[in-house]
């Protein structure tokens, strides 16, 4: 009975050990030129090849969350009375917990500011390690029986296993 139960634990993690994540999240604080919190503030979340936007207002805290967001290239803007329009372009990659927080710059309710050229953003919320490889890197790669698992080798700290025997030892540590 043992051995049937270790048998299927195995099995399992050797499943799960394969599952992806198909979506990322984007998180963020909405700050004023003093570095204060801006509750109540607009955010919206546009997709740039399917123009599909979402919208969510800041916490009292100054803080606003999007999750289960498709791979794409976004557009985040922020609007808040007696503030400017603020905005910031991104790609996010699949599995990706984005943090982009935003100051905003006291002025008109008309005016529009929107910021182009600004350094890559970094992943602070999550310390997981991850990639996307592009279709033309797959289709480059020399892969012996041109199967799609074979990839899984490729991603950070995943280690292949060949044989059953070698998962089952795996997980007898």
């Amino acid at each position: 009975m043992r051995k049937v139960a270790l048998l299927f634990g195995a099995l399992v993690g050797c499943c799960v050990s394969f599952a992806q994540f198909q979506f990322g999240s984007v998180t963020g604080l909405v700050k004023d030129p003093s570095q204060a919190p801006v509750p109540g503030a607009l955010v919206e979340i546009r997709s740039q090849t399917t123009n599909v936007a979402r919208q969510a207002a800041t916490s009292p805290a100054g803080e606003y969350n999007f999750v289960s967001l498709p791979p794409d290239k976004y557009t985040i803007t922020v609007r808040h009375q007696g503030f400017r329009e603020t905005s910031r372009s991104f790609e996010l990659s699949v599995d990706q917990r984005l943090a982009a927080d935003m100051t905003l710059e006291v002025g008109g309710v008309t005016e529009e500011v929107t910021v182009k050229g600004e350094a890559a953003l970094l992943e602070t919320a999550s310390s997981e390690l991850g990639n996307v490889r592009a279709e033309r890197q797959v289709v480059d790669l020399p892969l012996n029986t041109r199967n799609f698992t074979q990839l899984v080798s490729l991603a950070t700290a995943c280690r292949a296993w060949t044989t059953t025997r070698a998962c089952l030892s795996f997980f007898r540590r």
